[in-house]
């Protein structure tokens, strides 16, 4: 599947430049713990329960019953998303597919770290919406996402598993019922050893002691006599913490308000809740708890006795104004945890004691380089930054990098409050890949992501490329620790600033526009930016072109190049006469070697900078496309490309301010039309709809795309009664009747025959009008197999001289998609009223 470019991304504007991407890395600065998250984390000593919860999709999971778990009964809680949400809508920029799953993968990311859960993704690729969990079977391999979810459990060893949807077919997405369906068969195949044996090289098998689905009334909407709480667990998780300061739902607004591109943002709560669960396989719990029947102390492990009487004593004695205090007393209990038979346990509670250690003494370590990535076999200064802040007797042992094979042994104390800084220069080294997501390195499936690496199966992210390891010395035991290098400078505005350290290809080659479209024979510019990722004197940059298209020139010398350089090239791009579509592939030649990866950023203020490597093509099409009038305005709702893929046909767009429109203003254009989720968003047109009702009634045209039902600014969002609704057609492919074929919208400028619907990706609309007044024709019908045809996708209504179009078609990712006929279609919207007369 091919990236789409974003190009009217609210994130990638000017303000990359300044305030906004401080306040990016700001986000990334290295965590600081408080006395307070020391005594959290010795309350947690105690416990060794866990639970993973599972679901389909970033934001399906329940934040509050994850920040409850993990903070309130200290349990070690996980999620489990089968997807990364790269089908999805963006409320926040205009990426979708791979981009956006790369941006929801970060979201999660970021609400675990505050509601205290850990992260795991399958390799399913969320290809949109689905109505039936066997239509999500045919297009997921089964058997792999099956074999992932088995991975995690085996690795997680869950005490329980919580699911987010039942089983129950046909009352929801079909992710939602697949990903149930897949943790009942996950829940007997961990503990089968005959089941994906060829994971027990790595990991043992572990059964789970019960699976529960988290029910609540919400699931019988339209229904609610039918939700019966009789026979189910309910969990009380409204309590509040004070070495957190807050409750448990407050806790979880602030983790599921990180899923800012979906526009969860959600209102502290400070009252009770409850929550509950449904047993559906193992032992039913019993007396209002969880884990019922599950020793969740250290009585679970030979030995444990005397560990429980040790952290006992240290949450006695820990002092939070003097933690260094307890370091010798922490010191005694990770020797008698590491003298314990090996279990499950041991390694987690090591690594737990080892981190309070660190916080108890005040440790940092760092390494920072002010190389944002550079190419493998380049040199990079690097600083190495170790403190002991606190009385204890701490040494600086040794510092080692792996992956450059670089040692340094240094026995220094580490005296209280005094840094400790090392630089040098290290070469990366020349077999380091970059640093793609691992799984966007190859190219994915419709329904599959595809990598190499086992070790990175349910994984949310790559390791960092380079990595430094501390060996320090604390009052006696030699403890490590490992920290990523990172980017750091200072901003006079901002401050200290981070960001993820990457490396790059020798030479990054990206296309502009990630597509060109020809309506004509004129040739069209084909613009190409190349990066330097390490110091070079010559190379020459190339164009794959497809048969029958030409360039002037064929191709450019690349010169004197200076790591980090970027120039701008250009390309006159010449189609060929007939209609037809194909890929330019954009590589550089350099020593010897061919390169064709581009270079992107994501910055955003609630996740650390993302970059990415995508493969360097560019999708050209030479369509049959007439136009009538080219002026028009357009009104952004949560975000989309549209307008300026309509800039590439020929439409001079511009994109208004809704506060500020009147049926004035908009008479110059000949077309308005409102963004995905426009009546959403924008808070203003509640009062404004006016305008846009009096510039149709003078002659213009206004186009509605989709929008929800739920959470409408107003309900007057067209001059004649629209009742929006639920209804999709989820199958890009799904037939679609022409109702009315003699209508002008589906003849003039272009003639719309069931070819303009061939070649759609990933659906054919959502929220279409659920029932509309007499004034509305419906213009064209679509269904998914088995159901209805629906006929309120394309709605046109008559209004004084001009007319109100609302389109549940997905023009948002049509367009980006180059489908010849999305354009086709939208142009003859854009030219109602302008039919000559015959």
């Amino acid at each position: 599947m091919a990236f789409e470019r974003s190009v009217n991304n609210k994130f990638l504007t000017c303000l990359l430049l300044g305030l906004f991407c401080g306040l990016a890395a700001i986000a990334q600065k290295p965590p600081v713990q408080t006395s307070s998250d020391i005594q959290l984390a010795l309350q947690k000593l105690e416990v060794l329960g866990s639970v993973l919860y599972l679901a389909a999709h970033p934001d399906d999971e329940n934040t509050r019953l994850i920040a409850w778990l993990a903070n309130e009964k200290k349990y070690r809680t996980a999620y489990l998303s089968l997807t990364r949400g790269d089908g999805g809508q963006n409320l926040i920029g205009s990426e979708l597919r791979e981009r956006l799953g790369l941006i929801r993968t970060q979201e999660l990311l970021q609400a675990r770290q505050i509601d205290g859960g850990t992260q795991f993704f399958t390799r399913a690729n969320d290809f949109g919406f689905s109505k039936h969990p066997d239509e999500t079977f045919q297009i997921w391999d089964k058997e792999a996402v099956l074999a992932d979810v088995v991975w995690v459990i085996r690795k997680f060893k869950p005490d329980v598993i919580i699911t987010r949807f039942s089983t129950e077919p046909g009352v929801t997405h079909g992710h939602h019922t697949a990903s149930a369906i897949l943790a009942a068969e996950a829940f007997k195949a961990a503990a089968d050893p005959r089941r994906f044996p060829e994971q027990l090289k790595y990991l043992q098998t572990w059964q789970p002691k019960r699976l529960l689905w988290n029910t609540s009334s919400w699931f019988f909407r339209g229904r609610e006599e039918q939700f019966d709480t009789t026979g189910l667990l309910q969990l009380n998780i409204g309590g509040y913490n004070p070495l957190l300061g807050k409750s448990y739902p407050e806790l979880a607004a602030e983790s599921r308000s990180m899923h800012r591109s979906q526009g969860f943002g959600a209102a502290l709560s400070r009252e009770n809740a409850s929550e509950y669960l449904m047993p559906i396989l193992g032992e039913a719990p019993q007396g209002g708890n969880l884990l019922a029947g599950i020793n969740t102390d250290w009585s679970r492990v030979s030995g444990g006795d005397k560990i429980a009487a040790l952290v006992r004593q240290l949450q006695h004695r820990f002092d939070p104004l003097e933690p260094g205090r307890s370091i010798s007393e922490l010191v005694q209990l990770y020797k008698a945890i590491q003298s314990l038979p090996e279990n499950p346990y041991k390694n987690i509670k090591l690594e737990e004691v080892e981190e309070i250690i660190r916080a108890s003494a005040g440790l940092y370590a760092e390494a920072s380089t002010g190389e944002t990535g550079v190419a493998p076999a380049s040199e990079v200064a690097i600083k190495l930054e170790a403190v002991n802040r606190s009385a204890n007797t701490v040494k600086l042992v040794k510092i080692s990098l792996p992956a450059v094979k670089w040692d340094s042994t240094l026995n220094l104390d580490l005296q209280a409050n005094e840094p400790r800084i090392l630089n040098r220069s290290i070469t990366i080294p020349a077999h380091i890949p970059p640093s793609q997501p691992y799984w966007l390195v190859q190219e994915p499936g419709v329904g599959m992501y595809k990598f190499e690496q086992v070790e990175m199966t349910g994984q949310a992210e790559n390791p960092a490329p380079i990595n430094v390891t501390f060996t320090f010395l604390v009052e006696g035991l030699e403890l490590s620790h490992t920290v990523p290098l990172v980017h750091k400078h200072v901003n006079p505005a901002v401050g200290e600033l981070y960001q993820p350290f990457v490396v790059t290809p020798p030479v990054m080659v990206t296309p502009v526009q990630d597509q060109l479209i020809f309506a004509n024979d004129e040739p069209q510019q084909l613009f190409v930016r190349v990066r330097a990722g390490k110091d070079f004197g010559n190379g020459n940059l190339n164009l794959g072109l497809p048969e029958g298209w030409r360039s002037e020139p064929a191709a450019v010398s690349l010169e004197n190049f200076r790591k980090g350089e970027e120039r701008s090239y250009q390309f006159q791009i010449i189609p060929p006469k007939k209609a037809g579509s194909g890929a330019i592939k954009v590589f550089a030649r350099l020593d010897g070697s061919n390169y064709s990866k581009g270079y992107e950023t994501i910055v955003a203020p609630h996740f650390p900078v993302q970059t990415l490597f995508p493969e360097a093509k560019i999708g050209v099409i030479r369509m049959d496309l007439k136009r009538e009038g080219d002026r028009i305005g357009y009104i952004m709702g949560a975000g989309d490309a549209v307008p300026s893929h309509l800039e590439r046909v020929g439409f001079s767009v511009s994109i208004l301010d809704p506060a500020a429109i009147t049926a004035e203003q908009l008479g110059q254009y000949d077309a308005v039309v409102l963004g995905i989720r426009a009546f959403n968003t924008q808070e203003v047109l509640r009062h404004n709809q006016k305008a846009l009702e009096d510039y149709a009634r003078g002659g213009g045209v206004v186009v509605i795309q989709y929008n929800t039902s739920h959470e409408l600014v107003t309900q007057n969002i067209a001059p004649y009664a629209l009742q929006l609704g639920r209804g999709r057609v989820t199958n890009e492919l799904a037939p679609v009747k022409l109702l009315l074929p003699n209508h002008p919208a589906l003849n003039y400028p272009n003639k719309i025959t069931g070819k303009d619907f061939e070649g759609w990706v990933q659906e054919r609309g959502l929220y279409f009008a659920d029932s509309w007044s007499a004034e509305w024709q419906p213009l064209i019908a679509s269904n998914d197999l088995g159901e209805q045809p629906l006929e309120g996708g394309l709605l046109v209504a008559p209004v004084g001289s001009g007319y109100y179009v609302y389109g549940a078609y997905s023009w948002f990712r049509q367009l980006p998609a180059g489908v010849p006929g999305a354009y086709r279609l939208l142009a003859n919207l854009l030219a109602l009223g302008k039919t000559p007369s015959k």
